[in-house]
């Protein structure tokens, strides 16, 4: 995919926001990275392509102990 955004003729300039899926996200979330690394790379200047953050991992499963323990 860069090698074909970077083929564009000169006078023409594009920027790219890429979010890569980990399987466990909603695409909308998927969808919303890859949009706000859009907008970074417009922003950036002209003819940028940004890599989205990834999503931070799921949190562990909560223990019923813990969670009587963090209600006292």
């Amino acid at each position: 995919m860069i090698r074909r955004l970077c083929s564009i003729p000169g006078s023409t300039t594009t920027s790219a926001g890429v979010a890569s899926w980990d399987g466990r996200e909603s695409m909308e979330a998927l969808i919303a990275r890859a949009d706000r690394a859009l907008y970074q790379a417009k922003q950036e200047g002209k003819s940028r392509i940004v890599l989205a953050e990834t999503p931070p991992p799921p949190a562990p499963p909560r223990s019923p102990q813990s969670i009587h323990l963090a209600r006292t």
